[in-house]
């Protein structure tokens, strides 16, 4: 592994950020610390750690979906991501404001302030975004009503054809006295009046064929259209058409919206982000009975009853009972202890799980 500093002879300061999202185990003594604080701090407040899972548990992940919008990528699912995100980013900084015992950790402070407050940007997205929402943001629908009058006037107009070609139907199927009378749509036609190829010379006739024009002639049913089914169907394509151009207009509105505040919405990430590890880590601490090491500056290993944690987990998966505890000991230079320890046995013996052991515990 790389040490996580590069540079022995260069001290810098750590945020928050530094101590958990490194790829490479701490050894700082300070930043251990400050991590194990945390985990502390939710081992001592379980109903407060339980909250805090909850919450995260629900919480989607924003920074793909600022990954996305950012490459211009992303929909209105994505923007619904940081609207939800960001209020599981207040929902934990109100539980965080009202913690007294126990006090918390400078870690948790910290995580507590990045979470920050994001109230205009959250109020817009909840206003703007409807709640079932399209994949794409070329279906439309989105935008939730009452956010723009433009927009709810256009989708009056589009809906409202709709149901007029509803009732022409029926004006039709009277005009005409075929009940079997449909009026469809597709791709191809676009609006069409459809009979049966038995009933379709009523249309062919006159006055009927002044209205009914013949278009398409099909094995079982004949198609025709009408001036005015023809021009409610511009009507609707034409307001379809700029709903969907206003909604596109509004999604790149809120999009760069969400660009602009990238910066506190990352370090909401990055909080929510530690106090995710910190409380999964204090949960597993609980459950499997771990306890909290000293870590200090002196070169002393000292190990009292440690397990293999992925030995045991397997174990207890298989009900093939406890595994056994055992000690290891690595002195300071200065001290009495030995420094190397020499590992001998059969094979099977244990010789590898005890050093993977010690290894895993180094790192946890």
């Amino acid at each position: 592994f790389q040490a996580e500093d590069g540079i022995r002879d260069q001290p810098r300061s750590r945020g928050l950020g530094d101590v958990y999202k490194r790829q490479a185990p701490l050894i700082s003594p300070s930043n251990i610390n400050k991590r194990l604080d945390m985990v502390h701090f939710f081992v001592a407040g379980e109903r407060l750690r339980q909250d805090i899972r909850a919450v995260l548990r629900r919480s989607p992940d924003i920074a793909r979906a600022q990954g996305r919008l950012s490459l211009q990528r992303g929909g209105p699912r994505d923007l619904a991501a940081i609207r939800d995100g960001l209020t599981a980013a207040h929902e934990l900084g109100d539980l965080l404001g009202v913690v007294e015992l126990p006090p918390p950790s400078a870690g948790i402070i910290e995580a507590s302030l990045g979470l920050g407050r994001h109230d205009i940007l959250l109020n817009e997205l909840t206003r703007a975004l409807n709640s079932d929402l399209p994949k794409s943001t070329r279906e439309g629908n989105f935008i939730a009503e009452g956010y723009l009058a433009e927009l709810d006037e256009l989708r009056v107009l589009r809906d409202a054809s709709r149901k007029l070609i509803i009732g022409l139907e029926g004006d039709y199927r009277q005009q005409s006295g075929i009940e079997t009378l449909k009026i469809k749509h597709n791709r191809m036609l676009g609006y069409f009046v459809e009979v049966t190829a038995r009933r379709a010379e009523t249309l062919m006739v006159t006055p009927l064929n002044e209205t009914f024009i013949h278009r398409q002639t099909m094995s079982n049913v004949i198609r025709f259209s009408t001036i005015e089914l023809s021009e409610l169907e511009r009507r609707i394509a034409e307001s379809g058409d700029r709903a969907l151009t206003l909604e596109l207009d509004l999604f790149e509105v809120l999009s760069n919206k969400v660009a602009g505040q990238s910066e506190p919405i990352l370090r909401a990430v990055e909080a929510m982000a530690a106090l995710d590890v910190a409380a999964a880590n204090a949960d597993m601490a609980v459950t499997a009975r771990y306890c909290r090491p000293v870590v200090d500056n002196t070169h002393e290993f000292n190990i009292r009853g440690g397990r293999h944690p992925v030995v045991e987990a397997a174990l207890a998966q298989r009900n093939e009972g406890t595994f056994i505890e055992n000690d290891c000991s690595l002195g300071d230079p200065n001290g009495k202890d030995a420094k190397i320890w020499l590992v001998t046995g059969p094979n099977m013996a244990g010789k590898s799980t005890f050093l993977r052991q010690n290894a895993l515990i180094s790192l946890m």
